[in-house]
């Protein structure tokens, strides 16, 4: 544990899987990869009684990249973290199905809230507007662009965390480049459907612990 007590350390976290939900393809494993508000954000929604904390949810970002990019995610960590001698950048027409990432919030009161976004290299509009650029590359660059006109239109506001900037004014400026971005509800739970053929190390009384989400 460490973040004063908000995070949980998994080494090396993109070989970590988690079970995770998106609409197209329901319940599946995702590959785990810090990201600075998956500390924030439970540290937002934590629930305190003077000095002791009562609440504090599970907020983690889980990724399932194309099959390519999950065949050379393999290959790296069958070579024990060596990257392949050579690199090959998949382009738009080499993406069938788009990067697929979830954030998901976890507690049980938080169930049914919108937790996933998908995104396509295909979107067309974006494509228009910057051609050969996978879904990912467009979805980092147009943050950084956002970025970078939220602190020239807030010359004072000095050091802030991400969180802390207006996510309405930094999605006007991301969004022609970012394709469809949809929420939606769901009723899944880590538990669906198990245990499974096998008796399983989980937590019945609490669907939303780490220890049903963290792919064994």
């Amino acid at each position: 544990m460490a973040a004063r007590q908000r995070s949980i350390c998994c080494s090396p976290a993109p070989n970590t899987r988690v079970r995770s939900w998106c609409r197209r393809p329901a319940a599946q494993y995702g590959f785990l990869v810090t990201h600075n508000e998956s500390i924030s954000i439970a540290d937002y929604f934590t629930v305190r009684d003077g000095d002791k904390v009562v609440y504090r949810p599970t907020c983690h970002y889980a990724y399932h990249p194309a099959n390519d990019a999950v065949l050379s995610l393999h290959e790296i960590f069958g070579a024990t973290g060596k990257m392949q001698p050579s690199w090959h950048i998949l382009d738009e027409n080499e993406i069938e199905d788009g990067n697929r990432r979830t954030r998901r919030c976890c507690s049980t009161a938080m169930a049914r809230t919108p937790t996933g976004t998908a995104r396509s290299s295909r979107s067309k509009k974006p494509a228009e507007i910057a051609p050969y650029q996978n879904a990912t590359g467009m979805q980092v660059s147009s943050a950084v662009l956002a970025g970078m006109v939220w602190a020239l239109e807030n010359p004072e506001a000095g050091i802030v965390e991400a969180d802390e900037m207006d996510f309405r004014r930094c999605l006007e400026i991301q969004t022609p480049y970012l394709g469809p971005v949809k929420g939606y509800y769901t009723d899944w739970t880590p538990l669906d459907g198990r245990p499974g053929l096998f008796a399983e190390d989980i937590d019945t009384s609490d669907p939303w612990q780490f220890r049903n989400i963290l792919v064994r």
